[in-house]
């Protein structure tokens, strides 16, 4: 006997005439189905751009990085010790930018001390002059 087939011998064939309602809450689902799978591909495109948009970004990174670690190593030349002297001139230069700093705000200290009677005077007059 052969075997049977799921669902019955008249599975399919004879058709059940929908009613108005049901046309057009099927309508809706489908409506809705498609309005779902459109989203969902939108946010998959637009987390496709951002992943796009950082690895560009990770890459420019990366250049920029080996750019400057082979300016790095034109200047040092590759000599033992270079690192350390390039190292301690760097301190130097930065303990002389904060001297600088330091008298460039001490400068403007002795300006705004002006005893002017001209309140837009910020010690172009020059008394402050007298306080050195």
């Amino acid at each position: 006997m052969p075997a049977r087939k799921p669902g019955g011998k008249y599975k399919g064939v004879v058709m059940r005439a929908k009613g108005e309602e049901t046309l057009l809450a099927e309508v809706a689902e489908n409506r809705q189905k498609a309005l779902d799978e459109h989203i969902a591909r939108l946010e998959e495109k637009r987390e496709n751009d951002l992943r796009a948009a950082e690895e560009l970004k990770r890459r420019k990174l990366l250049q920029q990085e080996a750019m400057r670690q082979r300016i790095i190593g034109m200047w040092i030349g590759g000599r033992r010790g270079n690192v350390k002297k390039f190292f301690r001139a760097w301190i130097v230069g930065m303990r002389i930018y904060k001297q600088e700093q330091r008298c460039r705000q001490r400068d403007l200290a002795w300006r705004q001390s002006c005893s002017c009677l001209d309140p837009s005077c910020a010690g172009s007059c020059g008394a402050y002059l007298s306080l050195r």
